[in-house]
């Protein structure tokens, strides 16, 4: 996948209970990100000889949710490794938008000659990892002990089958070993209504789930109350 997409950015937050042997914990992790937000400006010609000026804006999201089972190598002590273990669903979207400079809905607001969907796929993964947490108690001596703390973590995800859109513009005949679908969108405007544009909106590829997920957070350890 790396070949067709550039690296996710996502927000996270992870839930997990500590069950009673104070070594394992089960949680649900959530993330949205994307991996591609893009800007191209378009002129289109028409046989009549008017032309349009358009915005082709095009944004591709990631969402994941599953659950997550980590152990913890030790106990004690200000710095706690840990390996762990998750499943759950990827959900890689895909939407383009073209707006007409010449039309507006508001003064700021350009009007939308097409917006559309342009792939929209799920896939259920496995993963394992490993990680760390440091207690923020021996940086910050007037916090409590084992309160908060930073946690840090790398994972390798593999999945089912799922689709994708690729801003990267990869040359199509490159033996990847995933599937390549090219998508168009067909759309009028407000200077020739009667005439159907047509325009590339990208590569669609298919192939197995593959992330390597690198995590960076901050966590708080909530008490249990009596």
């Amino acid at each position: 996948m790396a070949l067709h997409i550039d690296r996710i950015n996502a927000i996270a937050m992870d839930f997990f209970y500590i069950l009673p042997n104070q070594k394992s914990a089960i949680g649900i992790e959530i993330s949205q990100g994307g991996y591609g937000y893009e800007e191209q400006e378009e002129v289109y010609v028409f046989p009549s000889g008017a032309t349009t000026d358009a915005l082709l804006i095009t944004n591709n999201n990631v969402f994941n949710i599953g659950l997550a089972y980590r152990y913890d190598l030790k106990t004690q002590g200000a710095f706690i490794p840990y390996l762990q273990a998750r499943t759950g669903v990827s959900t890689f979207k895909s939407d383009i938008a073209l707006q007409d400079r010449n039309e507006f809905i508001t003064s700021s607001c350009p009007k939308p000659l097409e917006e559309e969907v342009l792939s929209s796929d799920a896939a259920l993964y496995l993963g394992a990892g490993v990680g760390a947490r440091l207690d923020l108690q021996t940086i910050f001596k007037k916090l409590k002990q084992d309160v908060l703390f930073l946690d840090f973590s790398v994972s390798y995800n593999y999945g089912t089958n799922i689709a994708y859109m690729s801003l990267n513009n990869p040359q199509r005949n490159l033996n990847t070993g995933s599937e390549v679908e090219n998508i168009n969108i067909q759309f009028a405007s407000e200077a020739e209504p009667d005439i159907i544009l047509e325009q590339d909106a990208g590569d669609i590829y298919s192939n197995p789930l593959q992330l390597v997920d690198f995590k960076i957070g901050l966590g708080i350890n909530i008490p249990k109350t009596e």
